[in-house]
């Protein structure tokens, strides 16, 4: 939603309009920042880097069109680390003053990522019990929404190491490895066909792609 705001405003006809969807984009933001999901914060700065990358790599592809390019896409190029760096530093200090509010929550999910963390190290059991199941039906999967049968039925009591929260899901917290699961290796071919088709058809509009990056991103591990 955060990007399909940003696209919104880039074809609005009117000031109001351009004006209403940096609203919008703002209360996205800060919608985002209390949602404590690690897989959305970095789905959303996935997008962003994309976005800058693209930018840059669009200034230098079209620089007849733009006399000036190489100051453009010096100009997003450090605007992109300066903001980043500002953005990392006023969390942290949010972190610090402030250590049991939501933002400061949702900071340490990205910035104290560890493989040893029981929430990573259950979900990459899921992965590996998800692709177990895939193997018993390979072709046709599971089906639809029955991952959670799935994981009954090859249930690892490794699992139960990593308390109540964290033993059991109704989903592998994988998209891809889901469709696996649940609709088998049809499935798995049409997602990234739709993926594929998808990036090969917005390609020329930056933030449509940043778009489609981050919510691919978000939905690979949430």
């Amino acid at each position: 939603a955060l990007f399909f705001s940003l696209w919104l405003r880039k074809v609005a006809e009117t000031a109001f309009e351009r004006q209403y969807y940096n609203g919008v984009f703002a209360l996205l933001v800060l919608a985002l920042l209390l949602l404590n999901v690690r897989g959305i914060y970095l789905g959303f700065l996935g997008g962003l880097l994309v976005l800058g990358v693209f930018s840059i790599f669009h200034f230098w592809k079209n620089r007849s069109l733009y006399p000036g390019w190489k100051k453009k896409a010096v100009l997003i190029g450090c605007c992109l680390f300066v903001g980043i760096l500002i953005s990392i530093g006023a969390l942290k200090k949010i972190e610090t003053a402030y250590p049991e509010s939501r933002i400061a929550r949702a900071v340490s999910r990205v910035t104290q990522f560890s493989l040893e963390d029981k929430s990573v190290q259950s979900r990459l059991l899921f992965w590996k019990i998800g692709l177990k199941a895939f193997q018993e039906h390979p072709i046709f999967g599971w089906g639809p929404a029955n991952f959670e049968l799935a994981l009954n039925h090859h249930y690892d009591p490794e699992l139960l190491r990593y308390g109540p929260t964290d033993s059991w899901a109704d989903r592998a917290h994988n998209a891809f490895i889901e469709i696996l699961v649940e609709l088998g290796v049809l499935g798995g071919v049409l997602f990234l066909l739709f993926w594929g088709i998808s990036f090969w058809y917005t390609r020329r509009d930056l933030i449509l792609f940043a778009l489609l990056f981050s919510t691919m991103k978000g939905s690979y591990h949430t």
